[in-house]
């Protein structure tokens, strides 16, 4: 039975291969009798006869072959595997055969002709006898891809090269190496072409990069932990990764906390190779809860500016003890002991804040002159309490102009009323009308440098509006002399306003700017103060002795402002004595000019004994490197190798220039002023020329001139402990208000006039969309009335 079985096996290899070699034959003789006059891979110079009998030699021969004679004896299964593979083979030769019939459909010129053309199109067709491959590469940008034959080639797009492309035997390499160095038009020239695997980096889904970069947003973007839970958000995550389930908000508030727990470490690692100047401030919230912020300041060694929120803590009360006692204990568990200055606003609590803070640290390893420096007035509010002095003066106008604002605001429909009277008066700006506050004198400039725009439409309100006259005592709005009024107010404020504007950043140098602006403050008090309007010359009398307190009495100035100037290479101390000199006489301004002249050398002085004892230390560290050669000539006494080693030192010291840094310094040629200039740039710069003059210079323009950085913690307290989450513990929201810090990349702050701007182009916005909804619903109704009368 085996036999027998074996014997059919035979019989239908044998047919098997018979049918296979008739089919080609076949296949091959029709080409012959076509237009195709040779196949692709054979050489051209043979004819069709011999080609046809070639190829069905090697199909005999290699394709098909079988055994002439069976062994009978042989392994049935072994003949049977053999079967399977003959059979294996037919199928290929009849895939061949319908491969060359598919050339000799798609080709109607000659061999010859196609090896000289551009590369065919790949045509549907072709696509499913042969894959071109997949095009991820950017190299594709640049060649096009066809068929010669049935071989993928690449043919470039700027010289026409051809390039064989198939994905299994060839890449990309040949066709970068084309574009980078063979094509004559060079279209990688000045371009940085990424590779593959340089592109757009494949994205992981990772659970625990979902949850750490939800917990950045809730702390960046100070947003409730339970609008996590609300359904509009767990849509949006859905659509953005739907393998994310958003955890609970309780999950969330651990996830901000570890945050906190792992930036800290990272932070003050940073902060201990760093002098560090702060700002504090206390505020209380809508709890009465009192709170205190510990902002840092400092330049980092790419002369960069850098501010980070230290502490936002609760304390008992706002007394100067203990807020110094609060500052002792958060530097201490920073491990800050290279304290130079601290900024506060001119509370008498803060005096003994400093007193405090003076004695307490005096010993500290890091302290400059026993913190003869330390005390830094906030000069954003000494401009507060300059200008609040002069507006404390009774002026109907203003008062006038405050109460009309006050009666458009009362309600929405006298607000629509007067909406309506600036659109007749073709009044087009986007300011809207704000009230003062009475703790802030930019704001009540604020307030007329908005209604003065609207004066017109005041006066028409005053004219279709009865109760607007009698919301005044006297039935007196304000007329044509009190806008005269306010717009000379205006003028003379617009000074002080950028002044504070100026001296309330925290993103640049402030500290070598403060004495320009005294400067300019003065003069223009001075100038207003004798001059012809009665109005403004009380003013700025009034402005001019508060300002004669701070800034005139030697014990409220700190020479560190003085000494940012002289080192903004733009001026140097040249100028400070000739503005001195303008300010104060010259008597008294060159006295204090050699005051600040001498604390500069102090403080140089310092910082050579601090590099030179360091330097001394790492000598020391290292003198069991330090031995001594003794030549072959000095073998016998070293002690003459010793002395010769002594004279060359000598000659090494006496070589040096006698004068110091600061002394070169003042005596090299100043910058000239430009609007592209940057303090912190030339410093970089010079740090080689000046070594220990430019740790100097970055501690002292590092010194904040104003405690506005610290006072901007307390609006972010103020949107973290909203009335919804008044319950956070305190430690909860200083983790949340001290991170946000700290992960910030960006601390771009909007202004008041930018914010009252988007309120009335987001009310524009508004009624264009409702303008557009009535018209549409107008042209519907006009539709239905249409349709009616047909």
């Amino acid at each position: 039975m085996p036999r027998d079985c074996l014997a059919r096996g035979l019989e239908v290899e044998a047919a098997l291969s018979a049918e296979a070699t008739w089919e080609l034959r076949e296949a091959v003789a029709s080409m012959a009798a076509g237009s195709l006059d040779m196949d692709v891979d054979s050489p051209p110079h043979l004819p069709m006869e011999t080609l046809a009998n070639q190829v069905i030699l090697d199909a005999e021969e290699h394709s098909l072959e079988v055994p002439a004679v069976a062994n009978p004896l042989e392994d049935s299964n072994e003949r049977m595997n053999r079967l399977i593979v003959m059979q294996k083979r037919l199928l290929e030769a009849q895939k061949r055969k319908r491969s060359i019939s598919s050339v000799h459909t798609s080709n109607s010129v000659h061999l010859d002709t196609q090896l000289t053309s551009s590369p065919t199109r790949v045509s549907p067709v072709q696509k499913r006898t042969k894959r071109v491959g997949s095009k991820k590469s950017l190299v594709w940008k640049h060649f096009d891809t066809g068929l010669r034959g049935q071989d993928p080639v690449a043919v470039c797009k700027y010289c026409g090269q051809i390039y064989a492309c198939d994905r299994s035997t060839h890449g990309t390499s040949t066709l970068w190496y084309h574009l980078r160095s063979l094509c004559p038009k060079e279209p990688l020239k000045g371009q940085d072409m990424q590779r593959k695997g340089q592109g757009t980096p494949k994205q992981s889904y990772s659970i625990e990069d979902c949850r750490k970069a939800l917990a950045e947003m809730v702390i960046i973007d100070e947003m409730p932990f339970r609008s996590i839970e609300g359904e509009g958000f767990r849509r949006y995550s859905k659509v953005l990764q739907p393998r994310f389930d958003p955890p609970s908000r309780i999950t969330v508030a651990r996830d901000c906390m570890q945050r906190y727990i792992e930036e800290k470490p990272k932070l003050k690692k940073i902060l201990k190779n760093h002098r560090i100047c702060l700002t504090t401030d206390t505020w209380t919230s809508s709890q009465n809860i009192n709170y205190m912020s510990l902002t840092a300041h400092w330049i980092d060694d790419h002369w960069k500016l850098q501010k980070r929120i230290l502490n936002f803590c609760s304390i008992a009360d706002h007394k100067g003890e203990t807020l110094g006692k609060r500052v002792e204990e958060c530097l201490l568990d920073w491990g800050i002991d290279r304290l130079f200055t601290v900024t506060v606003d001119n509370a008498s609590s803060n005096d003994k804040l400093i007193e405090y803070l003076k004695s307490v640290c005096e010993d500290w390893n890091g302290v400059v002159l026993k913190n003869k420096f330390l005390h830094v007035r906030c000069c954003a509010h000494i401009v507060n309490l300059v200008v609040k002095s002069g507006l404390e003066e009774h002026n109907h106008s203003i008062e006038k102009i405050r109460t009309a604002v006050k009666f458009v605001r009362s309600s929405p429909s006298r607000l629509k009323i007067f909406k309506k009277c600036a659109e007749l008066e073709k009044i087009s700006s986007k300011s809207l009308l704000t009230l003062d506050l009475e703790t802030r004198w930019n704001a009540t400039y604020f307030m007329l440098e908005h209604a003065e725009r609207f004066e017109k439409a005041f006066a028409r309100l005053a004219k279709v509006c009865k109760p607007f006259k009698e919301y005044f005592p006297n039935r007196d709005p304000p007329d044509l002399d009190d806008w005269q009024t306010a717009r000379r107010i205006l003028c003379f404020l617009k000074l002080f306003e950028k002044v504070t504007t100026r001296l309330s950043a925290s993103l640049h140098v402030t500290s070598s700017i403060v004495f320009h602006d005294i400067m300019l403050m003065r003069s223009k008090l001075i100038e207003i103060a004798g001059g012809e309007d009665p109005t403004l010359s009380s003013m700025a009398y009034l402005m001019k002795i508060k300002f004669d307190k701070y800034w005139k009495q030697e014990g409220n100035l700190n020479y560190l402002l003085f000494i940012a100037v002289i080192l903004d290479p733009r001026y140097k101390l040249q100028y400070l004595v000739f503005c001195l000199e303008l300010m104060y006489g010259p008597d008294e301004g060159k006295e204090l000019a050699e005051k600040i002249e001498s604390a500069l050398n102090e403080l140089f002085g310092c910082y050579v004994e601090s590099v030179n004892a360091s330097s001394s230390r790492n000598r020391g560290s290292n003198q069991y490197l330090v031995h001594i050669n003794v030549d072959e000539e000095d073998e016998e006494n070293p002690w003459d190798m010793l002395a010769s080693q002594f004279e060359r030192h000598m000659e090494e010291v006496e070589t040096e220039p006698n004068d110091s840094e600061l002394s070169r310094y003042l005596a090299d040629k100043r910058e000239k002023r430009t609007k592209e200039f940057d303090i912190l740039d030339y410093w970089k710069v010079s740090s080689n020329k000046y070594p220990i003059l430019s740790l100097l210079a970055k501690d002292v323009l590092a010194v904040p001139a104003s405690t506005v950085p610290s006072e901007s913690a307390f609006s972010t307290g103020g949107h973290i402990i909203d009335p919804l989450r008044c319950s956070l513990s305190t430690s909860t929201v200083e983790a949340l208000i001290c991170t946000q810090s700290w992960l910030q990349t960006s601390q771009n702050k909007v202004s008041a006039r930018e914010a009252a701007e988007d309120i009335q182009t987001y009310e524009e916005i508004r009624e264009e969309f409702l303008s557009k909804d009535c018209v549409d619903n107008q042209q519907q109704i006009d539709t239905d009335f249409i349709e009616l009368d047909t």
